[in-house]
């Protein structure tokens, strides 16, 4: 039977320092109105295309890279994953922990990336399913991994 809404709440504020999330977006026009992004920067990111991954560790979303392409980001990405599989989690097959993939708008290329982390981790549970939130941007990538400590990432 799987937890209650409030069950689910207090579940994610217990393990939020175990799980990392990286996104990438694809322009920086859904970002413009951060705080913490200024008109200067964001002008030369876009004339400059580039596409930022950010990171989010227990409750802080951060800048993490800048890359140049979709592929350099989605590298950049995977190869973070890594080393928390290494350094943090210690799971560096990632046997024990999960890896999922959100998108907006664009399924087809999250099942791409679906298929390139399978290739790059063949031993972990590589959950995908489309976000839901009205203000999500139309491309989106998130790639969170937990420790595992939970049974499907659904609260089952």
């Amino acid at each position: 039977m799987g937890m209650d809404g409030a069950q689910i709440r207090k579940r994610l504020e217990e393990t939020a320092a175990d799980s990392v999330i990286f996104i990438t977006v694809d322009t920086l026009k859904y970002l413009k109105k951060a705080a913490a992004s200024h008109r200067r920067q964001r002008l030369s990111a876009h004339f400059l295309r580039i596409k930022p991954v950010l990171i989010i560790l227990g409750e802080k979303l951060d800048s993490f890279a800048k890359a140049r392409t979709m592929k350099q980001a989605k590298t950049m990405m995977m190869n973070a994953i890594q080393k928390e599989l290494d350094e943090r989690l210690h799971d560096s097959g990632c046997k024990d922990c999960h890896l999922a993939i959100a998108h907006t708008d664009n399924e087809e290329a999250a099942l791409e990336f679906q298929k390139e982390v399978k290739e790059r981790f063949p031993d972990a549970d590589v959950y995908m399913a489309p976000l839901s939130f009205k203000h999500c941007v139309p491309y989106r990538t998130e790639q969170p991994c937990s420790d595992g400590n939970e049974k499907d990432g659904r609260g089952t």
